[in-house]
């Protein structure tokens, strides 16, 4: 029985994963491991299904929608469909991409058709730091796109997210010509902590010094909170299922799928309330997904840094919170 109304199980984010598969191997992340199984496409019936269940509930009004999962959205041949879709429910709707399929036609696309509201790009303060952890002699081309998009753009909030790999918010140092190069009122920038995704990734890559902070537990118990990554966002992988957590990469925790149960049920499911629950209560080892994580310990006092033309912010807690705090997201009127 759950103790708590149906409102609080609804997710303040939803993020929907269009693919799993990634034309990069970043040892940031699970694909430069080598640990993303079995990958495929969202069926663009089943992306719709979705959309259409989650608006048809008055009660549900999220902070945004997330074309984001594990992989390279820019990758699924209907993405400017599936994101023009999304536009009749007036959540505001956002892209996180590497930027390597950012091209020229696909950037005008998304801008004469006003596709999203937000597009986070995932970069480096150089080219150095781009090639060690991202891999490939690509760098060229993706800051190519990136000037293109935001020289043509004149509505879409452009958000560019640094890895800092020492850990250490306060030395992220964004160079002049890079503040140059991406000029524009609608771009800020954003520095974010490296992830040992639940613990899965080995992180040798790292320093010493940097490893002992990512797996440094901030606290010694859990706060009463919904961690942005699993309780307080709905994860809908690729295939239509449900699953437990962003960082549940290859859905080992799944509630359920939109092609066999409405969308909203499933957010709503006594699984995932209890889910929520256990991580609500600072009980998050009871859900076996969470055992290996640190989000419930620190999560609420992850260190970022924004900046934009005027000022540099640092800022506490998660990056979709400190964005909404902010104000830098106006949340739509359902």
């Amino acid at each position: 029985m759950s103790k708590r109304e149906d409102d609080f199980y609804l997710p303040s984010y939803v993020n929907i994963e269009l693919t799993n598969h990634c034309n990069m191997r970043c040892i940031i992340c699970p694909h430069g491991h080598n640990l993303v199984k079995d990958k495929g496409y969202m069926e663009f019936d089943v992306y719709k299904k979705i959309i259409d269940e989650l608006w048809e509930c008055k009660e549900f009004n999220p902070d945004r929608v997330n074309l984001v999962g594990v992989g390279e959205s820019l990758l699924h041949p209907q993405f400017i469909d599936m994101a023009n879709y999304l536009k009749k429910t007036n959540y505001v709707r956002d892209l996180v991409t590497n930027a390597y399929f950012l091209t020229p036609d696909k950037s005008d696309e998304i801008i004469v058709t006003e596709a999203l509201d937000i597009i986070e790009i995932s970069f480096d303060t150089m080219k150095e730091e781009f090639e060690k952890f991202k891999g490939g002699k690509i760098y060229q081309t993706v800051m190519n796109n990136i000037e293109y998009f935001i020289k043509k753009n004149k509505k879409i909030q452009v958000r560019i997210v640094f890895i800092q790999y020492d850990m250490e918010m306060e030395n992220l140092i964004i160079s002049q010509e890079l503040k140059s190069k991406f000029s524009s009122p609608l771009v800020f920038f954003t520095g974010f902590n490296v992830s040992s995704w639940r613990g899965t990734l080995e992180l040798s890559f790292l320093s010493d010094e940097a490893r002992k902070k990512v797996e440094q537990k901030l606290r010694d118990t859990p706060v009463n909170k919904k961690c942005s990554n699993g309780a307080n966002l709905g994860m809908f992988s690729w295939d239509g299922t449900l699953r437990s957590c962003y960082l549940d990469y290859n859905r080992q925790h799944i509630f359920g799928n939109v092609k066999d149960s409405n969308t909203i049920d499933l957010l709503l499911s006594d699984e995932r309330k209890q889910f929520v629950d256990n991580i609500y209560d600072g009980k998050p080892w009871e859900n076996f997904i969470c055992k290996d994580c640190l989000s419930p310990y620190n999560a609420a006092n992850q260190e970022l840094v924004l900046e934009t033309a005027n000022e540099r912010i640092k800022a506490e807690g998660s990056m979709w919170e400190v964005m909404k705090e902010m104000k830098y997201l106006q949340k739509k009127d359902h």
